[in-house]
């Protein structure tokens, strides 16, 4: 899928992420797939709840071009489900973390260099997921019988707090102190006039993903999948992101710690 970045517009998230997989369907119906499972993303849902866990039946509410055509592509899919009868399971994963999360080393590179503040209190919940666990997810949606047609959030075992987020990552690249905070407003006027800019030329600006990581505040409700699916990730948030931090060092973006 195209997620963010500078060749993301609006063009290519509908080319990528709505038209792509239309095609995936109609490729699924001619040769006759067992079943299509689709990832889709919680993004679906906006960014803030307040602390409140969402669930597959919470109300979409896309606040970001990402999300807007990954809902698009939800609804073709279970037009397909009800016309055709395709054979679909439909994923919401949270943020994935772990080996081979590359989009994040950004982040970890500024803790590890000092140059991160948080913006706000960071008190907004993030709900992180191991790639382990969400493979172990994947797979049981491919192979639990008559399940087509449902939807499930797949998250991890627990939320944390954007602060407590960044001292976890500040522990596993060796760095406890970090510049004080500073004051959310201009990321709200950013994002705003991202908002716009996309609206009006179908093209986002610069690090438009960068409000979303401070203004973010959502946790997920994974019951639907731990009783349909026995879905019980056990990797905690700390585990997981010193997984990444590894994983990181191995590939050369992160010093080797002495």
């Amino acid at each position: 899928a195209k997620v963010h970045g500078a060749d993301v517009t609006r063009d290519s998230l509908w080319a990528v992420n709505v038209r792509g997989t239309d095609q995936v369907a109609q490729a699924s119906l001619q040769t006759g797939v067992e079943r299509l499972i689709y990832c889709s993303t919680v993004a679906i849902y906006g960014r803030t709840f307040s602390n409140r866990a969402i669930t597959e039946d919470t109300l979409p509410r896309p606040d970001s071009p990402y999300g807007e055509s990954k809902l698009r592509t939800e609804k073709i899919l279970q037009t397909y489900a009800q016309r055709n009868g395709l054979p679909v399971v439909i994923v919401r994963p949270s943020t994935v973390f772990g080996p081979g999360a590359s989009s994040w080393a950004g982040l970890f590179q500024a803790i590890a260099n000092r140059q991160f503040r948080l913006m706000g209190s960071g008190q907004g919940h993030h709900h992180i997921t191991d790639v382990t666990d969400m493979v172990e997810g994947l797979m049981q949606c491919s192979t639990i019988p008559a399940i087509e047609g449902r939807t499930y959030i797949l998250a991890g075992p627990e939320s944390i707090s954007l602060a407590e987020f960044v001292t976890l990552i500040g522990k596993a690249v060796g760095v406890s102190d970090l510049p004080a905070a500073l004051p959310e407003a201009p990321l709200q006027v950013y994002k705003q006039l991202n908002r716009l800019t996309y609206q009006l030329t179908g093209y986002l600006l610069p690090k438009a993903d960068r409000p979303d990581l401070f203004l973010g505040d959502r946790s997920s409700h994974t019951s639907r999948a731990r009783h349909e699916l026995n879905y019980h990730p056990p990797i905690p948030p700390e585990e997981t992101i010193h997984r990444t931090a590894d994983w990181f060092r191995h590939q050369g973006y992160l010093p080797v710690l002495g």
